[in-house]
C-alpha cells in the first residue's frame, strides 16, 4: 500500500539505583501461572525481563535498550487512543506453564483527573502452556494451535463521583425499588476461541490483586 508504519517509543526507566526500580516499564515472563508464578532464576531478581525483540541484544551502553519500540497499527478517530504492538521472541527450555506480562508504574496522579488507582502500578498478563506428547493429557488430544481472542472497549468512562451523583434514586444498597439499574455501569466483554473444542470452556473472573500489579508494591523490583 506504500504506507509508512509509525513507531511508538516507550521509555523503560531502566533502574540505576534500587530506589528507582518500581518506576521501570517491563515486558517479561514468569514461571508458572496465577499467583504462584515466580521469576525464572530466583538468584537473579531481573531474570525474565525482555531486553530486546530478538536476541542477542545490543550492549546496554549503546542506548538501544532504553526504550521499547512499539509499532502503531492505528489511532482512534478522536486521536486519544493509540493501538500499537510489540513483538519479541522467547525460547523456553522446559515444558509447563508460563506467564508473559507487561507492567509499569505509575498511572497518572489524581491531580490529573484519574480516580481509578491513581499513582499505582498497571499490570497486564497472559498465560502460555507448553506440553509434550503424553504430558498433561497431550497424548489424548491435539495440541492447541490458536489462542483465545478477547475484546472489550479500549476506554470505559466512569462518572467522577459515582453513578449516584447523577442518579439520586440509587442507594448504597441496591435492591428492589431502589433504582438498581442506575447504580451500575455495564459494558460488554467478548471472548471467542477459534477452535470449536474450547469455545464452550471460556470462563471469566476478576483478577487477584497480585495479577493487577500489587506484587510490585510488595516485592519492589522482584517479579
Amino acid at each position: 500500500s506504500g504506507r509508512t508504519q509509525r513507531a511508538l517509543r516507550l521509555v523503560r526507566n531502566v533502574p540505576v539505583g534500587e530506589a528507582m526500580e518500581t518506576a521501570e516499564l517491563r515486558l517479561g515472563y514468569r514461571m508458572g501461572s496465577g499467583v504462584r508464578s515466580t521469576v525464572p532464576d530466583v538468584a537473579n531478581k531481573r531474570s525474565g525481563i525482555i531486553e530486546c525483540s530478538v536476541p542477542p541484544c545490543p550492549l546496554k551502553a549503546s542506548g538501544e535498550l532504553d526504550n521499547y519500540v512499539f509499532m502503531i497499527d492505528r489511532i482512534s478517530d478522536d486521536g486519544d487512543t493509540v493501538f500499537a504492538r510489540y513483538t519479541y521472541q522467547l525460547q523456553f527450555s522446559l515444558n509447563g506453564d508460563y506467564t508473559v506480562f507487561f507492567d509499569g508504574c505509575c498511572r497518572p496522579p489524581s491531580i490529573e483527573g484519574l480516580m481509578n488507582n491513581a499513582g499505582l502500578v498497571f499490570h497486564l498478563r497472559a498465560g502460555i502452556q507448553l506440553y509434550a506428547e503424553g504430558m498433561n493429557g497431550g497424548a489424548e488430544r491435539d495440541y492447541m494451535k490458536q489462542s483465545l481472542k478477547f475484546y472489550m472497549p479500549p476506554v470505559v468512562h466512569l462518572r467522577l463521583q459515582g453513578n449516584a451523583y447523577e442518579s439520586p434514586q440509587c442507594t448504597p444498597v441496591c435492591g428492589a425499588g431502589t433504582g438498581q439499574g442506575a447504580c451500575t455501569l455495564r459494558f460488554q466483554l467478548q471472548g471467542l476461541h477459534p477452535e470449536l473444542e474450547y469455545q464452550s470452556k471460556i470462563r471469566y473472573r476478576l483478577a487477584t490483586v497480585n495479577e493487577m500489579g500489587r506484587y510490585r508494591c510488595l516485592e519492589h523490583s522482584i517479579l
